[in-house]
C-alpha cells in the first residue's frame, strides 16, 4: 500500500510540473526576458531562451589580422585601431552595446563586461592604445542587447600587438611604457 501511495504522489508531482512547463512554454509566442535590478548597479538582463539564440554577433579588429607592428611602431607610440561590431536579433532590433579593451593588464576583462554600462549600438569603433615593450595580446570584449532586453553572450577578438624598444644606447636596453587606452566619442 506504501508502495502504490508514493508511485500516485510521484505521477502527480511529475504531471504538475509538466503541466506547468507546458503550460509556461504554450503561453510564450515570443521568449521574453526578465530583469533582476540589483541596488546599485545598472539593470542585468537574463534572457529566457527556448531553444534558439535570440541575439547573434561578432567584433573583429584591424580587419580580422593576427598582428600588427613590426618595423616602425615603437614603444610609447599612439596606435589607432579600428574595430567592426555586428549583431542582429530574430525578431528585434539591436539597440544597445557594452565594449571594452583589455591590453597589458590595462582594460577589462570578459567579466567585467557585465558591469558596464550600456551605450548605442555603433558598427565601428576606433580604440587609440599607446604601445608598450615586445608582443602583448590585445582583445576586444563586446556584449549586445536588443530593444527587448533580449541579450547575447560576449563576443570577444584578439589580436597581437609587436612594438620596438628605443634603443638609447650601444647596450640596447630595455624600454617599457604604461599604455593607455582611449576610445573615439560615441
Amino acid at each position: 500500500m506504501k508502495g502504490e501511495t508514493v508511485k500516485k504522489i510521484f505521477t502527480i508531482l511529475l504531471a504538475v510540473i509538466l503541466s506547468s512547463m507546458l503550460l509556461i512554454v504554450g503561453n510564450a509566442s515570443k521568449p521574453t526576458a526578465l530583469k533582476l535590478h540589483l541596488p546599485e548597479q545598472t539593470p542585468q538582463y537574463f534572457p529566457l531562451v527556448y531553444g534558439n539564440v535570440l541575439v547573434t554577433g561578432s567584433v573583429e579588429i584591424e580587419d580580422g589580422v593576427d598582428h600588427i607592428g613590426e618595423w616602425g611602431f615603437w614603444v610609447g607610440d599612439p596606435l589607432d585601431l579600428d574595430v567592426e561590431f555586428w549583431a542582429s536579433s530574430q525578431d528585434n532590433k539591436v539597440t544597445y552595446m557594452r565594449a571594452c579593451i583589455w591590453y597589458y593588464g590595462i582594460g577589462c576583462s570578459v567579466d567585467d563586461v557585465y558591469q558596464l554600462l550600456w551605450e548605442s549600438f555603433v558598427s565601428h569603433k576606433t580604440y587609440t592604445i599607446s604601445l608598450v615593450n615586445d608582443f602583448h595580446p590585445l582583445f576586444v570584449h563586446v556584449q549586445y542587447r536588443d530593444d527587448h532586453g533580449n541579450l547575447s553572450r560576449v563576443y570577444t577578438d584578439d589580436i597581437v600587438i609587436v612594438a620596438w624598444p628605443l634603443y638609447t644606447t650601444t647596450a640596447y636596453p630595455t624600454t617599457t611604457a604604461t599604455p593607455t587606452i582611449t576610445t573615439d566619442p560615441p
